[in-house]
């Protein structure tokens, strides 16, 4: 699994089980995770996953589309 493949992973795993309301908050969650990265690469692998961001009871949180084309 490449470096790309395996940031985007965890990307997907945080986003599934974290409620994550900014691009700051995840790359937090990353860097827990040993993975460091920076504010451009985090936006370009959101949009190229199909991560929307929606207003939720809670406020903002980043979303899987769990049917999309990133699994």
């Amino acid at each position: 699994m490449s470096e790309r493949e395996a940031r985007r992973a965890l990307i997907r795993q945080v986003l599934v089980a974290e409620h994550v309301a900014s691009q700051d908050q995840l790359l937090r969650h990353l860097q827990g995770h040993g993975v460091t990265t920076t504010q451009a690469t985090l936006s370009r692998d959101l949009r190229d996953m199909g991560i929307t961001r929606s207003m939720t009871a809670r406020g903002p949180r980043y979303e899987v589309d769990l049917r999309g084309r990133y699994m």
